[in-house]
């Protein structure tokens, strides 16, 4: 069995508002039309008057029923409609031949100024903004039903001017996004962009968009100065008519824009961006932090839009990390969440453009025909400048200046995003038209420098970019083995002993680096140099080495000198005793012996020195920590009043520490 509705569900809420409305606007658009049709055989002044009758009886209705408690409502729904009736009624006996009885169309301003200020005291009087909300939304769209002019702009000015006097006297914002809602709607919806386009003129067209579109605009702008965001309700209709108003505005004249004056699209978005800059200015001084935020976002968004317009290509990237860098430390310095936040929204969009402008292209090893092209200088400068942009900006969300300017959510999102993209850019860099020898070089270069910066942070994630960057030099540098040369390679294994220096030559990751540079060093040295100078170069790496590692305190480095000199005995003994009978075998032993034998000498006396001090080191902590331990008993002893041994007897022979 059903259960009686509650007054406040979803069902009596359509059943007894929504379809009371959508009947009065079916009735009142109905009326509207049917004056406008010519098969009515009616003289133009019978019809105006059956347009203002019909009128008149809705409002009679209406205010008979709104007596009733029960059917106020009702009552409300039929005077909204009477009156949105009027009010096309009166602008139609100006504007339509067909109906002209009003020539003067300043007359006629003054009767719809009459009706509209009717209309908005009749609604103020009954405290609803069901009556105006209906004046707004039907007279607007019955408007828009006709052929649009200059005088079209003038109505709706009227209607849209009331709506924002009634809702600042009554303190309605919701009656605000009524009637922004059903003014960009109804100029959508009722045809009216295709109206102004089909057969106006280059200057007409725009003229007659910018009447009809930027006085509403600025009337719904300007009455939210007049609010505050005290009240959550309050707050949430400000949002919503501040995203409805500019998502409206910018809709339709960017596509009265596009149609008929193309050329004129960046300078309009700059004066709107302007626009709004400047209302920040207004407030300031009121209680408006959210719709403040908004307004910032749109300046920004729109100046760069019309700056981005005008560039193309590289130079857009390049705009773009420009502006990243720029808002993040202004948004930083001086506190402005916005500036931050719509940094953060730039960085992707400039990576993708240089991504499939600048980068793709050149890993297809395809480019463009200007100075910029992929596989340049220039376009490895501007991947340069992403990596610094992104990376400052990291960097900048990470510096302890400005931790409590940034919540922890903030500070941590925007770094890895900002990071992870400096990370990318980084690993693709050596793929941007550098020679191939120096990839693997640059990937140790990068790796290093993520590894360093992780350190420092610190942050294993930062390390573990790094590391990545070391696999893919690892791969480059196995599949070029053979072809290794000198500066690249010398350069790499610099990078590596960097990093091994930075993790530490005592620590495991720190050994690992060490040696894989020296390894490096080694088949560089072993490709690279001729059968008679491998020998020395064997000698002279295992006996610096080995005196490294003693003044280092690694015995790791001390291991690989050894190595070596193993190294060199093999190569003495199964290599160069083949050829006895050359000067410079005979050399070679010659000086292999006296280099070990040096070595051996070295060896033992760095050996000496470190055991001795080690010894000293051990014996010189032991007794200052006696002495610290004696002299803390002496000033215990002290304060308990105490010269004799802090001893105490238990049970007869054994004896404790005294306890204070």
């Amino acid at each position: 069995m059903d259960t009686q509705t509650s007054p406040g569900s979803l069902e009596s809420r359509i059943g007894l508002y929504w379809l009371n409305r959508l009947g009065v606007g079916s009735l009142v658009v109905g009326l509207a039309l049917a004056l406008m049709l010519s098969f009515f055989t009616l003289p133009a002044i019978l019809k105006i008057a059956v347009g203002f009758s019909c009128s008149g009886l809705l409002l009679f209705a209406g205010e008979q029923l709104i007596r009733k408690t029960d059917m106020k409502w009702y009552g409300q729904g039929l005077i909204g409609g009477g009156w949105s009736l009027a009010f096309f009624t009166g602008f139609v006996a100006h504007h339509l031949p067909a109906l002209r009885v009003i020539g003067s169309p300043a007359l006629d301003s003054i009767v719809l100024l009459a009706i509209a200020t009717a209309s908005m005291l009749h609604a103020v009087n009954r405290r609803s903004q069901t009556i105006a909300g209906f004046v707004g939304l039907l007279g607007t769209f019955t408007i828009c039903l006709t052929q649009v002019g200059f005088f079209t702009g003038s109505a709706l000015a009227l209607l849209n001017a009331g709506i924002c006097a009634v809702a600042i006297k009554m303190r309605w914002p919701g009656l605000l996004v009524v009637g922004s809602l059903g003014f960009y709607g109804s100029y959508v919806l009722s045809g009216s962009p295709y109206a102004v386009w089909l057969g106006s003129t280059h200057n007409n067209g725009v003229i007659l968009s910018s009447a009809l579109l930027i006085p509403a605009w600025l009337m719904y702008c300007f009455s939210i100065h007049f609010f505050d965001e005290r009240e959550p309700a309050t707050k949430r209709a400000l949002v919503a008519l501040s995203c409805i108003n500019a998502s409206g505005f910018m809709y339709c004249m960017l596509s009265a824009l596009d149609a008929l004056a193309p050329q004129h699209r960046s300078l309009f978005l700059f004066a709107t961006a302007t626009v709004y800059g400047l209302s920040l200015w207004a407030m300031a001084k009121r209680n408006l932090p959210t719709i403040s935020t908004i307004n910032q976002l749109l300046a920004l968004s729109l100046a760069t839009v019309a700056i981005s317009d005008q560039l193309s290509g590289t130079w857009l990237t390049a705009f773009w990390l420009a502006e990243v860098a720029i808002l993040t430390v202004v948004g930083l310095a001086y506190e402005i969440k916005e500036f931050r936040w719509f940094s953060a929204a730039v960085a992707p969009l400039a990576f993708t453009h240089m991504l499939a402008y600048d980068i793709a292209p050149a890993l297809t090893q395809q480019g463009f025909e200007n100075q910029f092209a992929p596989g340049t200088a220039g376009a490895r400068y501007l991947c340069l400048a992403a990596i610094g942009s992104f990376g400052s900006a990291a960097a900048m969300h990470r510096w302890d200046l400005f931790r409590s300017v940034q919540e922890k959510v903030e500070k941590d999102t925007f770094f890895y995003l900002y990071f992870s993209l400096a990370a990318m850019l980084v690993a693709l860099f050596p793929m941007t038209g550098v020679p191939t020898p120096w990839h693997a070089a640059l990937w140790i270069f990068g790796g290093v420098s993520l590894i360093c910066a992780g350190l420092r942070l610190p942050d294993q994630y930062v390390r573990l970019s790094g590391h990545l960057n070391l696999w893919l030099a690892a791969m480059a540098l196995v599949t070029s083995a053979p072809a290794w040369q000198w500066l690249p390679t010398l350069s790499a294994a610099g990078a590596l002993t960097i990093a091994g220096r930075q993790y530490g030559v005592r620590t495991e990751l720190g050994r690992l680096f060490t040696v894989v540079a020296i390894g490096v060093i080694s088949l560089l040295m072993w490709f690279r140099l001729s059968s008679n100078w491998l020998s020395v170069f064997l000698t002279a790496e295992g006996f610096l080495l080995v005196v490294s590692g003693f003044y280092l305190s690694a015995r790791s480095l001390r291991v690989i000198g050894l190595s070596s000199f193993a190294l060199l005995v093999v190569r003495l003994l199964l290599l160069e005793l083949g050829k006895a009978d050359s000067l410079h075998t005979v050399l070679s032993f010659f000086t292999a012996g006296g280099v070990l034998l040096a070595a051996s000498a070295v060896y033992a006396w760095l050996s000496a020195r470190h055991a001795e001090a080690t010894a000293a080191t051990k014996h010189k902590i032991e007794p200052a920590s006696v002495q610290d331990v004696e002299g803390s008993q002496d000033v215990l002893d002290h304060i308990g009043g105490r010269s004799h041994p802090s001893t105490i007897e238990c049970d007869g022979n054994a004896s404790a520490p005294a306890v204070l």
